[in-house]
């Protein structure tokens, strides 16, 4: 694939629910104060959700031996090969503030090569999940998977196929869009973040699961693959509480 690093702009294709679509970085568009902003407003239209619900997207960072000196960021444990694939996530600034524990400069120099080759193809995945901080609803978070990390018919951790179908994506864009759920959700949910902030013991976090499981959206929030029996682990003072993830939604849509 030839590369042109005096290029102004990185193209790229994104693969949604099966058609391909043009992304352009203009990386010297002074329209924008922050240069992902392009990424959000391209993935708003291609799927119908407002980039105010959009909290991150995530990239992984494929070729860092092309970056001579990259910056260390909380992405990099110290005992880490500083050469090693990290994972970057790039909040959406204009309505979320940064995260620099987690995330770096969306930057030429971060991205172009490093992440994105000129004509590159990525796949489209997503995680929606109630964000009790800024957002204080359902939100929904991107990650661009390059496509030769996409084997067909093939779920793993990173892509899962029977997520990625139209009416499976057709109730997560309902569910993310719906104000009026999502303002009941709040209502039970926002009280027992408050508790949290002074008592976090896995009884409240049962709690508000069972809040999930009666509004029916608990299973969207489960980023696991049904042909895989995923566990979480929780600590509390009496030890390591495991609890199996239950799928409350065939994924196969």
């Amino acid at each position: 694939m030839e590369q042109n690093n005096n290029s102004d702009k990185t193209t790229f294709k994104v693969e949604f629910l099966g058609e391909y679509h043009d992304m352009v970085i203009d990386w010297n568009d002074d329209k924008y104060e922050y240069k992902e902003q392009q990424v959000f407003e391209k993935l708003e239209s291609l799927t119908g959700i407002p980039s105010k619900y959009k909290i991150s997207f995530h990239l992984i960072q494929a070729r860092p031996h092309l970056h001579k000196n990259y910056p260390f960021h909380g992405t990099l444990l110290p005992y880490e090969d500083p050469d090693a694939q990290r994972s970057l996530y790039f909040f959406n600034r204009t309505h979320f503030p940064q995260n620099d524990r987690f995330s770096v400069d969306f930057v030429k120099d971060n991205i172009h090569d490093v992440c994105i080759f000129d004509g590159e193809r990525f796949h489209l995945t997503f995680h929606v999940y109630y964000n009790n901080m800024v957002l204080k609803r359902i939100g929904i978070t991107y990650n661009l998977v390059r496509e030769i990390w996409v084997e067909e018919g093939v779920c793993t951790r990173m892509f899962c196929h029977h997520r990625r179908t139209k009416s499976y994506f057709k109730r997560i864009k309902d569910l993310v869009n719906n104000h009026e759920l999502n303002s009941q959700i709040s209502h039970r949910i926002q009280p027992i973040v408050e508790i949290m902030r002074h008592n976090a013991v896995i009884h409240w976090f049962m709690e508000m699961e069972k809040i999930y499981r009666e509004f029916n959206v608990q299973q969207f929030f489960k980023n696991n693959c049904h042909l895989n029996n995923w566990q979480e682990r929780f600590g509390d003072e009496d030890g390591i509480v495991t609890i199996n993830l239950e799928q409350y939604l065939r994924m196969r849509g």
